[in-house]
């Protein structure tokens, strides 16, 4: 699994991981440019997924699982 970090959304990106807690119901908050630069990818059709780190952990654990399983 190859491991990019990038400082900007590109058509190369395919997942964008955002922070643990749901920080958009904190009072005040507006979204990085990076999270703005994703949600306008996705609305003009690329195939990016947005999610939190939890999710990214969950999505590792059953990718190194599948992969401990020989699929």
């Amino acid at each position: 699994m190859q491991q990019n970090h990038q400082s900007s959304v590109t058509k190369k990106t395919t997942r964008l991981v955002t922070g643990y807690f749901p920080i958009d119901l904190i009072k005040g908050y507006s979204p990085s440019q990076k999270l703005t630069e994703a949600e306008q990818a996705i609305e003009s059709g690329q195939p990016l997924i947005i999610m939190s780190e939890k999710e990214f952990v969950d999505f590792l654990a059953q990718f190194f699982q599948l992969l401990a399983k020989g699929l």
